[in-house]
């Protein structure tokens, strides 16, 4: 999806509940967090205003600019966490979203493989993670490997974590 809003260009990787997650998969979502134009993408002002609070009590969205670089949605399981191989991922001009939980987008029945693949690479070569998209696997296969790659590569920076 193309981004009209400003990009804060920090970096930052945020975890998201799987939750609040599955709530970016839907238009209106994404509509808000792409645009911060409320009467081009056509919302009422409280719901647009609702869904960007949203966004800045999770981090994802601070003085009106796109504030991530990724995206990576974990499951509580007890006192563990589970880091999903999903991922939102933001470039200069675009917003991947991938979910490796949807049935839809399933690899054995994709209708938007070639899509699924370049956003692959290009997160790979930008986030500078190896990822093998010229091997046989799977292209689910291959996003695991791409969001547990990002994940600790990220991992390797963190002094705190707020709770």
């Amino acid at each position: 999806m193309k981004i009209e809003r400003p990009i804060k260009d920090n970096g930052k990787i945020v975890l998201l509940n799987r939750e609040f997650f599955n709530k970016l998969s839907s238009e209106n979502y994404l509509k808000v967090l792409s645009s911060d134009n409320r009467e081009k993408i056509r919302l009422s002002k409280s719901y647009y205003y609702y869904i960007l609070e949203e966004f800045k009590e999770n981090g994802i969205i601070e003085d009106n600019a796109i504030a991530f670089k990724a995206i990576i949605p974990f499951i509580s399981e007890g006192t563990y966490i589970k880091i999903d191989s999903s991922i939102v991922y933001v470039n200069e001009n675009m917003i991947f979203y991938i979910d490796m939980g949807s049935t839809t987008y399933s690899c054995g029945k994709c209708p938007v493989v070639s899509l699924c693949v370049y956003g692959l690479r290009k997160i790979a070569q930008e986030m500078k993670v190896k990822v093998n998209t010229d091997s046989c696997g799977l292209p689910a296969k291959m996003w695991e490997k791409l969001v547990s790659s990002v994940f600790q590569k990220s991992l390797i920076n963190v002094n705190s974590i707020k709770l």
